[in-house]
């Protein structure tokens, strides 16, 4: 009965959350000092690196005051890792990173626009 009476409203539904649940994800190199653009979206920002020489590296990135280390091993990717608070609505935030070993490492954020 419900149905029959709101029938118009279904495809208005689906078509609004179809655009809500298709956030656009973003994975770039993570530079010292770069500003993230953050979306309306429930989210955390993730990060990983992979030391470039033989030996693990440690990179510490930072968010709002908040710091992670990240110990990069040598050849792979480290695994993703939430850094700083659970970001509810839009928001532009400078992403600190500091590689602390000689040989260096690539780094990466990923996060939804």
């Amino acid at each position: 009965m419900m149905i029959r009476k709101y029938r118009a409203l279904i495809p208005a539904l689906v078509l609004v959350t179809a655009f809500d649940v298709h956030a656009e994800a973003v994975r770039q190199a993570a530079k010292d000092g770069m500003l993230l653009k953050l979306g309306n979206y429930t989210q955390q920002i993730n990060v990983r690196a992979k030391a470039i020489g033989s030996s693990d590296c440690r990179v510490e990135f930072s968010v709002r005051g908040k710091t992670l280390v990240v110990v990069a091993p040598a050849g792979e990717y480290s695994e993703w890792v939430g850094i700083g608070p659970s970001f509810l609505e839009p928001a532009e935030v400078k992403l600190g990173v500091s590689v602390q070993c000689d040989a260096g490492a690539i780094t990466q954020v990923k996060y939804h626009e």
